[in-house]
């Protein structure tokens, strides 16, 4: 080091005070309760205590009340922890522990003098030592038998569930209770998959001076669906698709229309789905429809218009993909690209539609769309360079056995190949540049047969995964020895990396 230079002295991690130290040692050294109290009365439990500090009690017109213990002992009603998952302990369990480590500290005679950093070292150590049995699974299985069985109401509980979804609050409960628990139970249990279109009319009739709900109400539910303000609402054809479908599917498409939207919002998905005539779209195509999904951006820009023409374009590409999801689950294909896939062909529907014209005709396959993305896709790489993908391959480009190998090394490549070979390896990319996957382009010297091999990894092991021909035909069972050897010889030169 040269003469006159200086150093700086290394950061050192400040150590608590030992007033936080003894604030802790007194807190942790106080008597305490155990954590999970259960307090019965008439043969059924009625209270459930969490650490002395938490309450859950169900009042006697139905509701759930949650009480937090301030440092003068008192039980106040906390309206903020309303908002608790109710079939989620954890969450409870979590809320006491906090509460009783500020509450525990709060109590301590040094606890007055501390800093803010001490302090919030004295909690953390506190909530870490309290009750260590708080983070266990016995504690939540107790935590959750003793809410479903006793505390909640079951057949309200499980009306809820149907109506909001395994997330329901405690507020979400009490709404339950307060719109007319018996009515919603009947037609929770007469139309289970339905009851999530009840969910803005249970929060509304809750904290409005309306009467109770009346039988009706899922008459008026779906009145309102059919009589939006703009094209989006829901005709006869699109109320029958949706009364077919399951619970999750339903809510997930109507989450647009809950509390604080227009239930024209979500009549464009719904409309979507029944005009491509899929009977059970899959979990992961309805998941495209959440807000800043791919279809969610579609339906925007055909909302823009009200343009039904785009949106029976649209409803095309998604019957081709649901015949292409049937065909490979046929042939016992993985679908786990299958979302890529979906995803990659809506974004190029998307830049497309704005240029006008329909997009996919009547008379279109699935694998020449596929090539038109990839062309598309492959174009918006060599104008925009910061979107192509690199990875890195442990064997280069060799010939072995009759075969010549060739690893495809990023996203450009991935794209030709896939127009070469006319499927969807394109998609891919993500799976490659996160090291999952590795793809390899084969072709054999003697007979010119070509395929597009698939490496896929597993912890510490490579092996061969789809082994496919041009337009995904069935490749020589030579290739697919070769593409074994292959996997090993990968394996073992990425072991030696």
């Amino acid at each position: 080091m040269q003469a006159g230079s200086h150093t700086t002295a290394p950061n050192r991690t400040r150590r608590p005070s030992a007033a936080a130290g003894e604030a802790v040692l007194l807190a942790l050294a106080a008597p305490r309760t155990p954590f999970v109290q259960v307090i019965r009365q008439a043969g059924r439990a009625t209270q459930l205590e969490l650490a002395g500090r938490l309450r859950v009690t169900r009042a006697p017109a139905g509701q759930l009340v949650i009480s937090a213990r301030d440092a003068s002992g008192r039980w106040r009603r906390s309206t903020r922890l309303e908002d608790t998952a109710l079939l989620r302990p954890a969450q409870l369990a979590s809320q006491a522990i906090v509460q009783a480590a500020q509450t525990t500290l709060a109590q301590g005679a040094t606890a007055g003098g501390l800093t803010a950093a001490d302090r919030g070292y004295a909690e953390k150590r506190i909530r870490t030592d309290l009750y260590p049995e708080a983070c266990g699974e016995r504690a939540a299985r107790t935590i959750r038998a003793v809410m479903l069985r006793d505390i909640a109401e079951p057949r309200l509980l499980r009306a809820a569930c149907l109506v909001f979804g395994a997330g329901v609050s405690i507020r979400d409960y009490n709404n339950m209770v307060r719109a007319g628990a018996p009515v919603l139970m009947r037609i929770a249990t007469e139309l289970p998959n339905l009851a999530p279109v009840l969910a803005g009319h249970v929060r509304r009739l809750a904290r409005s001076a309306e009467p109770a709900a009346s039988l009706g109400l899922m008459g008026q539910a779906r009145a309102e669906l059919m009589c939006a303000g703009d094209a989006g609402r829901l005709a006869r054809r699109d109320w029958k698709w949706l009364s077919h479908q399951s619970n999750g599917t339903v809510r997930r498409l109507l989450a647009l229309a809950q509390e604080g939207d227009t239930p024209g919002q979500a009549g464009w998905a719904v409309r979507l789905f029944a005009t491509a005539r899929i009977r059970r779209p899959p979990a992961v195509m309805v998941a495209l429809t959440d807000a800043g999904g791919t279809l969610a951006r579609a339906l925007a820009l055909v909302r823009e218009d009200e343009d039904m023409g785009r949106l029976e374009d649209l409803a095309r590409l998604l019957r081709l993909a649901m015949l292409e999801w049937r065909h490979r689950a046929a042939l016992g294909q993985s679908l786990r690209f299958m979302r890529d896939d979906l995803a990659y062909l809506i974004d190029w529907w998307i830049d497309q539609a704005r240029l006008g014209g329909a997009l996919i005709p009547h008379n279109a396959s699935w694998a020449s769309i596929v090539r038109r993305q990839q062309r598309w896709h492959q174009m918006i790489i060599l104008r925009n360079p910061e979107f192509l993908l690199h990875w890195h391959s442990a064997v280069p480009a060799h010939e072995a056995a009759g075969y010549r190998v060739v690893p495809l090394t990023d996203s450009l490549m991935l794209a030709r190949e896939g127009m070469e070979m006319r499927h969807c390896v394109a998609s891919y990319a993500r799976d490659c540049a996160a090291g999952h996957t590795r793809i390899f382009a084969f072709e054999s010297g003697a007979c010119g047969e070509r395929a597009t091999v698939e490496l896929r990894r597993r912890a510490a092991r490579w092996y061969a995964g789809q082994v496919k021909g041009p337009c995904n035909a069935e490749v020589s069972p030579g290739m697919r020895m070769a593409a074994e050897r292959l996997a090993s010889r990968y394996a073992h030169a990425d072991g030696r990396r």
